[in-house]
């Protein structure tokens, strides 16, 4: 069900509109009609992150998620809700996360949409990107929407807790801040084939955080480079760092017990780019760029 929450009576944009109750009535007909199968059902995407109260007001998760699990058949089954990260800043991912907790102990949350459209203010590029509506620059290629992205993937990972990441578009046409690959704006000549920075900081997180990876706690001295890191199946360590700042921000890499390890660079003038490697001693300093996402990558 993709964002069942909204009324998309005459709308061009895909949508799913159920009420709370015909959620639950439907779920619990699938999950029936699922036992035995080889494939799992997920629950509805939220249209957004939200907490049960807001500004003094019950929201709409609230509703839609007591409605499907007051059944029984439903509540034995899900483990996990999808939510999409517009509309919602660190700050309400957090009490978002702490509702789920407090409400749905044990429940996971997989964050499975999101695009810096248009008209979202917390996608932190709203005023650069409302400037170029309708030409070419509105796809966003430069650093700064892979940065604000990769900003976006960093706070669903911690605040929301999230255990996967979905972008909406691999491949796009058209004038629009929807994808990390574009081709010709008549989507006929696949030879025209053009890369945002989106796409490469993306890569940062997915090319060598794995399936199955667990996320581990890391902190940094200069609050303004953010951190995130998780430990492989293999026994490697991935942390990922973005600076969004103007100036290069030098930190170390504190770890016991590794041998190797490798850092790979997105900025403005690279794309994942191997930037360093070679034996790693703990307290090993790096350098994060300007302006930047860089992986690093500890193993033994």
């Amino acid at each position: 069900m993709n964002e069942p929450i909204y009324d998309w009576a005459g709308s061009n944009q895909e949508g799913c509109h159920f009420t709370p109750s015909q959620a639950s009535a439907l779920y619990a007909q699938m999950i029936n009609a699922a036992k035995g199968k080889p494939y799992k059902i997920s629950m509805f995407e939220m249209g957004a992150a939200e907490a049960e109260i807001e500004d003094g007001k019950e929201t709409l998760i609230n509703r839609y998620l007591a409605a499907i699990m007051d059944n029984k058949t439903n509540s034995a089954y899900f483990d996990s809700v999808s939510m999409h990260s517009y509309w919602s800043n660190k700050e309400r991912k957090e009490l978002c996360r702490e509702f789920i907790n407090s409400r749905y102990p044990g429940m996971n949350i997989a964050c499975t949409e999101y695009c810096q459209m248009y008209n979202d203010w917390s996608t932190g590029v709203h005023d650069i990107s409302e400037k170029v509506i309708g030409t070419k620059e509105a796809n966003g290629y430069e650093i700064v929407y892979g940065l604000e992205m990769a900003r976006t993937v960093y706070e669903d990972l911690t605040a929301l807790n999230a255990t996967e990441w979905s972008w909406w578009l691999g491949v796009s046409t058209g004038y629009y801040p929807d994808g990390l690959v574009y081709i010709d704006n008549q989507g006929i000549d696949h030879n025209v084939i053009e890369t945002t920075k989106r796409l490469w900081c993306l890569g940062n997180f997915s090319k060598f955080i794995n399936e199955g990876a667990k996320r581990a706690d890391v902190s940094t001295i200069d609050g303004k480079l953010l951190s995130t890191a998780f430990i492989n199946k293999n026994g490697s360590v991935v942390i990922v760092f973005i600076n969004r700042n103007a100036k290069a921000v030098t930190t170390n890499i504190c770890l016991k017990g590794f041998n190797n390890y490798k850092a790979y660079e997105t900025s403005a003038v690279k794309d994942l780019a191997l930037v360093k490697s070679g034996e790693f001693e703990n307290g090993t300093a790096l350098t994060v760029p300007a302006e930047s996402v860089v992986s690093v990558i500890v193993t033994k």
